[in-house]
C-alpha cells in the first residue's frame, strides 16, 4: 500500500499541475490525514510531502514523501524528482481561483484541520482516479481529495503547511 500511496501521490501532482508553470520552494511542506479502504476498513495515516531540493539547471526538485502513523510513529519514506512545471505556481493557483467556473470547478470554502480556505473543487475522471479534489493557494495546491482508483476510496485533508524560502 505504501509504494502504492506514492504513486498516487505522484500521479494526483501530475495531473493536476500538468498546466502549471511552476516557482514553488525549498521547504514547502504539506502533511495530509491519508485514509483508504485497501484493507476494506477504513485506515488514516499521516502524509508528508516536502521539497528538498532544487537543481536550477534542470528545473528538477527533490520530492521527499513520508507515510506515518497517526501519532508520528512507524514512519516510511520516499522520494523522487519531479520537473517544476509539474508543480502549482502561487499564479496559477489564483487565476484557478478566479476562473474556477469556466474550468469546471465550484468556487467553495473548505474546512479541513488546516483550516478553512477559499477552494476550486474539481471533478476528477482519469488514471488518478475518480471523484474530486479541492485546489487552494496552500504548498502543492491540494487542500482536500476524495478519489477512488482501482476500487480504493483515499480520503487527503490538509492537516498542516508551511511555506519554503
Amino acid at each position: 500500500m505504501k509504494v502504492f500511496l506514492v504513486g498516487f501521490v505522484s500521479g494526483i501532482l501530475s495531473f493536476c499541475c500538468s498546466l502549471a508553470i511552476a516557482s514553488p520552494s525549498v521547504g514547502d511542506i504539506a502533511i495530509y490525514v491519508h485514509t483508504d479502504t485497501s484493507q476494506g476498513t477504513p485506515k488514516s495515516d499521516l502524509l508528508q510531502v516536502q521539497l528538498t531540493d532544487y537543481n536550477q539547471n534542470t528545473d528538477v526538485f527533490h520530492m521527499e514523501i513520508v507515510i506515518a502513523d497517526l501519532d508520528g510513529s512507524n514512519g516510511w519514506g520516499g522520494d523522487e524528482d519531479i520537473a517544476g512545471s509539474k508543480l502549482l505556481s502561487d499564479t496559477y493557483l489564483r487565476n484557478l481561483l478566479e476562473s474556477c467556473a469556466s474550468q469546471g470547478g465550484t468556487l467553495a470554502e473548505t474546512t479541513v484541520p488546516a483550516g478553512t480556505f477559499q477552494t476550486c473543487e474539481m471533478p476528477v475522471n482519469n488514471d488518478s482516479g475518480v471523484g474530486n479534489v479541492w485546489y487552494g493557494i496552500v504548498p502543492f495546491g491540494i487542500v482536500k481529495s476524495d478519489l477512488t482508483l482501482s476500487g480504493v476510496e483515499t480520503t487527503l485533508q490538509l492537516k498542516e503547511l508551511g511555506w519554503g524560502k
